[in-house]
């Protein structure tokens, strides 16, 4: 338990430098809302929900900008879509943390399967080399679509997870508060990949939509 502890606590802190960062320049004409990203929704395998086909990108989507695949009943918040943008991979494939869990339900247990993901989202981290991207993981709760509430791992996690959800929002908090206030290293340094850390008092206005709609 003590692992698992640890593990969503860096996945925590990990979302929260994420939020903190400040959405880089997109150029597009004047009322054309572009997230520069494509989203692919592909069925759920807890509650059938979504399509049967598994393109690789959806329809008429430009083939030069991030692919972003998520349940077909869950839903990502705008911000969290901040660490795609900062990447600066235009080819990159990225999976939200249910759709990782769905397709590693066979590990062994909690610890293998947060170890796993902890694994895949290290792509967003400081320093880390900006090379070619596959299937990485978006450090990012994700909500059902039918729900506001947000669940570290996946809408359909098992009760099992609910004490380390019930930190993993604690300590994402206390390290955003922290981050705003200057107070913590999620702040300081360079910047990261093309956006910049907030300053305090900042406003950061981001608008577009997941599959699940849209959302503020």
């Amino acid at each position: 338990m003590r692992e698992e502890t640890t593990i969503a606590e860096r996945m925590a802190r990990r979302e929260a430098r994420a939020l903190l960062l400040v959405p880089p320049s997109i150029p597009a004409p004047p009322g054309v809302l572009d997230p520069q990203m494509s989203f692919r929704a592909v069925r759920c395998p807890w509650c059938g929900v979504g399509p049967a086909c598994h393109d690789e990108r959806p329809p008429n989507e430009p083939p030069d900008r991030p692919l972003v695949t998520v349940l077909a009943c869950e839903w990502l918040a705008n911000r969290a879509m901040l660490a795609v943008l900062a990447a600066g991979r235009p080819a990159g494939s990225y999976l939200s943390r249910a759709v990782f869990a769905a397709r590693h339900r066979t590990l062994g247990n909690a610890t293998d399967l947060l170890a796993a993901l902890d694994a895949a989202e290290r792509w967003a981290d400081p320093l880390t080399s900006a090379g070619a991207v596959r299937d990485a993981v978006v450090p990012a709760a994700t909500r059902s679509t039918h729900s506001v509430v947000s669940h570290f791992l996946s809408p359909h996690a098992g009760r099992e997870f609910d004490d380390l959800n019930t930190l993993y929002a604690r300590v994402r908090l206390g390290a955003v508060r922290a981050g705003l206030g200057g107070r913590s290293g999620i702040a300081q340094g360079p910047p990261e990949r093309g956006c910049h850390p907030v300053e305090p008092g900042e406003i950061i206005p981001i608008r577009y939509s997941t599959p699940g709609g849209a959302h503020a």
